[in-house]
């Protein structure tokens, strides 16, 4: 609740900073059905060429079902737009501050003569700097549609996954 709060708090403060340029609001929706995460944006249009935005990311469930489970990540990202009519291609660079838990020693299921062993994780917390690129779709009311992808890089923890995907499918709305 505190995590959701404090994204609440940030996401209202870029609101009112930027009143007279072209704002969007989305969900990743690839996130929250594929892998149960919540995974917001905000993004101000600088011009018909380029934007800045922030993600935020969160687990929805406590259950690790990945050998790196992130817990959440904030993710900056700058954006240059090849405008065009309906469809705009785009290229990325981000950053992403990432955490979460590195499973250290696997699950085991107990047989007749051994017993089970539970996977055990250890926390992680780091940096990635990253590319990507997609498709961006606004509508003439002011829907948007978003499919990315990209990748980035872990630069300082050992024990943090070393490369960081960055993929969607977003939808979400366009105003001022």
């Amino acid at each position: 609740m505190k995590k959701l709060f404090a994204v609440l708090l940030i996401f209202t403060s870029f609101l009112s900073y930027s009143q007279d340029m072209k704002n969007e609001v989305k969900i990743n929706l690839l996130s929250v059905i594929a892998f149960k995460w919540l995974d917001v944006s905000y993004q101000m249009n600088l011009n018909e060429e380029s934007s800045v935005g922030i993600s935020f990311l969160t687990r929805l469930t406590d259950k690790n079902t990945l050998e790196y489970n992130r817990a959440y990540s904030i993710t900056p990202y700058y954006r240059y737009y090849l405008p065009s009519d309906d469809v705009s291609f785009f290229g990325e660079v981000f950053t992403k501050i990432n955490g979460g838990d590195k499973e250290i020693s696997k699950a085991i299921a107990a047989t007749e003569t051994t017993p089970a062993i539970d996977a055990k994780y250890e926390k992680y917390n780091d940096l990635a700097i990253g590319l990507g690129g997609g498709l961006r779709y606004v509508s003439s009311k002011g829907f948007t549609g978003e499919i990315y992808a990209g990748g980035g890089r872990n630069m300082f923890t050992e024990n943090a996954p070393k490369f960081v995907p960055r993929l969607g499918v977003a939808i979400g709305y366009s105003f001022n």
